[in-house]
């Protein structure tokens, strides 16, 4: 502490900075050792989810269902593990059936050149998304950093999203492109992009409220008009194909199931968190064990929690006074307005965060708290690897946005001069 005080603030900004530093060092050496030994000494499989796309865009085109779930109930099973030549496990495909269409195409290629597209396409995902960040959401101190922060805070999730092979990956690149254009105020291009992933990704829709966040009500009707554009595309692709569609309501059904619960246990997001809420109470020395699941009370809770969550966000932006909507307050309203957008998903895997990363550092740097506050939380980023801790922090900043209304405070400093 002594020490502390005979440094004055730059030098004590520099001492700060060397710890992130090292930090994030620490955790880059810890995550590359982790690949090492998993995917390239150890059996783990690159791209996993690439191979269950594939095989679902082969079966349609053979006018074969590749919806399904449970072991023997899905012909899926059997295309994937003759593709990787190995036990691929439960594959399950729960995409739009919109979607299968362009994959019956690209099923045409071969697999293992289908592979070597896919990494140019991810190469080319992570520079659209560094570039959203370096053009949308600067690091005014980290720049040198960007890389490294995005592949390994929280845990190094943007890694394992693109080691997924998901076609999120491409998705988040699309929609980090569609927010420089709503950035620029081109509303109908960034509405065009949202409505062309939602046919792929029916949960992608939400990023239109991104567009109410940066602009409000300037943005109503490009807002119902892309609901309403999106609803008619899938009514039309229901009627020309209606039995498939069915199998893709019985899929989605499937994953508010306990067979599915116990199969992938996935704990991101809201959903998650409250079927795993009885799980805490297990007590093996007392013998008391809680299953969790998903359950109709569970459903409705979080049906609750989601209207609140929404209700918050549009009181919010309805109550900011912005007096000059610059090109840096919209920086600042496109960060919130992703991350609470994540929020509202009920199910969240790694490659949902891709966006929220650069989104969080960027509000971090930007919001009126004390250089060292804002450097701890960003070495918490860092060095807290649970997998629950981002959708904390999103939680976390949507409270200090309501407490923001609450106190009339200006968190953001729309309005500083």
């Amino acid at each position: 502490m002594i020490f502390l005080k005979k440094l004055n603030q730059v030098n004590k900004e520099k001492l700060f900075k060397t710890i992130f530093f090292i930090s994030l060092i620490i955790v880059t050496f810890n995550s590359l050792s982790y690949f090492f030994e998993k995917y390239v000494e150890g059996d783990r499989y690159i791209f996993f989810d690439l191979p269950l796309n594939y095989c679902a865009g082969k079966l349609f085109s053979n006018n074969i269902s590749p919806y399904g779930f449970g072991l023997g109930k899905a012909p899926l099973i059997e295309c994937v593990n003759n593709v990787i030549k190995g036990d691929w496990g439960m594959p399950v495909y729960i995409y739009s059936p919109i979607f299968l269409e362009l994959l019956s195409v690209i099923s045409k290629l071969d697999f293992n050149t289908l592979k070597k597209i896919w990494y140019f396409i991810t190469v080319l995902s992570i520079f659209s998304i560094i570039f959203f960040s370096y053009k949308i959401l600067p690091l005014k101190n980290l720049k040198k950093f960007v890389p490294l922060i995005f592949f390994f805070s929280f845990g190094g999730i943007f890694v394992s999203a693109l080691l997924s092979g998901n076609i999120s990956i491409l998705g988040y690149a699309l929609i980090c492109i569609s927010l420089i254009f709503l950035h620029r105020k081109k509303l109908n291009i960034f509405s065009y992009f949202i409505i062309f992933l939602s046919l792929i990704k029916p949960h992608f829709f939400v990023f239109l409220l991104v567009g109410f966040f940066v602009y409000g009500n300037e943005y109503i009707k490009k807002l119902i008009f892309s609901l309403i554009c999106i609803f008619f595309l899938y009514f039309v692709f229901f009627l020309l194909n209606t039995d498939i569609f069915f199998d893709f309501f019985n899929a989605i059904r499937a994953t508010n199931t306990s067979e599915w619960f116990f199969s992938f246990n996935s704990t991101f997001g809201l959903m998650g968190i409250i079927n795993n809420i009885p799980r805490i109470f297990n007590n093996p020395e007392l013998n008391i064990y809680f299953s969790g699941g998903p359950s109709i009370l569970n459903n409705i809770i979080w049906l609750s929690l989601i209207s609140f969550i929404f209700l918050g966000f549009i009181y919010f932006r309805l109550s900011l006074k912005i007096k000059d909507l610059n090109d840096y307050n919209k920086s600042k309203l496109i960060a919130l307005g992703t991350i609470l957008v994540i929020l509202i998903n009920p199910n969240i895997t790694s490659y949902d965060f891709l966006i929220f990363i650069p989104s969080v550092f960027y509000l971090v740097n930007e919001v009126d708290i004390s250089y060292k506050f804002k450097y701890f939380i960003m070495i918490l980023f860092i060095l807290i690897q649970d997998i629950n801790f981002p959708f904390f922090v999103a939680s976390l900043i949507y409270f200090l946005v309501i407490i923001s209304i609450i106190k009339n405070y200006d968190i953001l400093n729309l309005n500083k001069k």
